[in-house]
């Protein structure tokens, strides 16, 4: 109880810190939670005709809508009527957003994001302990090394994607049925974090070909029926307005781009289509190989999670957008890859440290007035990474040995700010993200990997051994 308390004031001050709950994207969210909320569905879902950015899949409006119901947010003011939505809700967006800053609706709506960090929790524990890493010094040390990971609470912090944390953390609750045999359930999980951020895809087919014969269609068919209960009738009640959202998301808008699929010179709906396919079918060939060469055994901890994170890397190296928040699932499976093995990789934190060094969390707060210390904390991250990075390597040298990894480390940061600047102007993405992109997920995709290559080698030895003696 101790750890999970000091994850959850972990990850709260730290969102604090950046002034978050940020505004950011959040109203793919809120305007439909706003329009749930005061039980008008059939407006939740404005024409895309009437906004310039995609609204997020259902379960997080629809959750986050009913809370605010419950603690009446915003009722102290008029939810604009049916007139001032306009025929077919064509006014909607424009009127809920007046509605909203005139109710002071803003604030509370983002304080409620801070519960999707109870379900990404949850599903720590729930995987953690199906590993049999639970129940001891593992859970509070994991927790706290999840709630201190960058990407995750830049996701409320910064963007606002609550979603994202609840999706993840569904997977995770997800993967740890699966891991217990129980697919009914596993299904359900999987289903619902389909509803709130469609990356959770890139977990749930994996499972479905690792599955057991006799249990993959009763996964298969909760999955559709979770799903279903959640999108179906919000896509009914907004004459189909929500299916967009329901299937797609948030995930094929086009932003700064600057990806190497991106820079490939592919039109903007090719490259997206590409971002979205390749993930989906590379996951489906390394589920298969692992299924072929490791049978049953695909299932225990170190192979399942490792699938899992290699699939959440695959959506890194195909992206056309690269965002810091878009790092969370890779960095808290390969955080949970890591307890399943028994020790955590120093590599793998110095990748953490990377990512945060390439998407500053502060990159956007701190150039807000007012805010002397993120401005001082934004300036002063580069130089103490080095600095830290350079004393360890020192401290190594009395005793004799060399970690490679963080030579490499020093080198990388060194020729970024070379390229880059020592001092960046914090207003927007780092300047070269195909760069960053080609430093980060190759690491991370030989990190996730790795693990499962090993067990299919020694599987092969094995087999080879006992062919030999026989």
């Amino acid at each position: 109880m101790v750890g999970w308390v000091s994850a959850t004031s972990i990850f709260i001050g730290l969102t604090a810190l950046l002034g978050g709950p940020n505004q950011g994207d959040s109203y793919s969210s809120t305007i439909s939670a706003w329009a749930i909320s005061h039980g008008d569905f059939s407006c939740s879902y404005p024409p895309a005709s009437s906004y310039h950015f995609p609204l997020t899949a259902p379960l997080y409006p629809l959750l986050s809508g009913g809370i605010a119901a419950l603690l009446r947010i915003g009722h102290s003011v008029g939810f604009p009527n049916q007139a001032a939505l306009g025929p077919h809700c064509i006014t909607a967006f424009k009127s809920i957003l007046a509605w909203s800053a005139e109710s002071q609706a803003d604030q509370a709506t983002l304080a409620i994001g801070y519960l999707s960090w109870l379900v990404l929790l949850g599903g720590v524990i729930a995987l953690l302990r199906a590993c049999g890493r639970g129940r001891r010094g593992w859970e509070p040390t994991i927790l706290a090394l999840v709630a201190l990971t960058p990407p995750v609470f830049m996701a409320l912090g910064v963007f606002f994607h609550p979603q994202d944390l609840v999706a993840l953390g569904l997977v995770l609750w997800g993967v740890a049925s699966a891991r217990r045999g129980v697919w009914g359930w596993a299904g359900v999980l999987l289903g619902l974090a389909f509803s709130s951020q469609q990356f959770a895809i890139l977990a749930l087919i994996p499972l479905a070909v690792v599955a057991p014969r006799t249990h993959r269609w009763k996964f298969l068919g909760s999955v559709i029926v979770a799903a279903a209960v959640v999108d179906v009738p919000l896509v009914l009640m907004t004459s189909g307005r929500a299916f967009s959202a329901a299937v797609i998301g948030t995930g094929w808008a086009h932003s700064t781009g600057g990806t190497m699929l991106d820079e490939v010179g592919l039109s903007k709906s090719a490259a997206v289509l590409l971002s979205r396919a390749l993930p989906v079918i590379f996951s489906v060939a390394l589920a298969w190989w692992a299924k072929l060469r490791l049978g049953s055994r695909a299932l225990e901890p170190v192979a399942l999670i490792a699938l899992v994170a290699t699939s959440f890397c695959f959506r890194l190296v195909f992206e056309v957008n690269l965002w810091g928040y878009y790092f969370m699932a890779t960095a808290v499976t390969l955080v949970l890859l890591d307890a399943s093995l028994g020790r955590i990789r120093g590599v793998m934190v110095s990748w953490l440290a990377l990512v945060t060094w390439a998407f500053n969390p502060l990159l956007f707060t701190a150039s807000g007035r007012g805010h002397p210390f993120r401005v001082a904390a934004y300036d002063a991250l580069p130089i103490v990474m080095i600095g830290v990075a350079l004393l360890l390597i020192v401290l190594d040298a009395f005793h004799h040995r060399i970690r490679w990894y963080l030579v490499v480390f020093v080198l990388l940061l060194v020729a970024a700010r070379a390229h880059e600047g020592w001092r960046n102007v914090p207003s927007g993405p780092p300047t070269s993200v195909w760069y960053w992109q080609l430093v980060l997920v190759p690491i991370a995709l030989v990190w996730a990997a790795g693990p499962l290559i090993s067990l299919a080698r020694k599987r092969s030895d094995f087999e080879v051994t006992r062919a030999l003696a026989d």
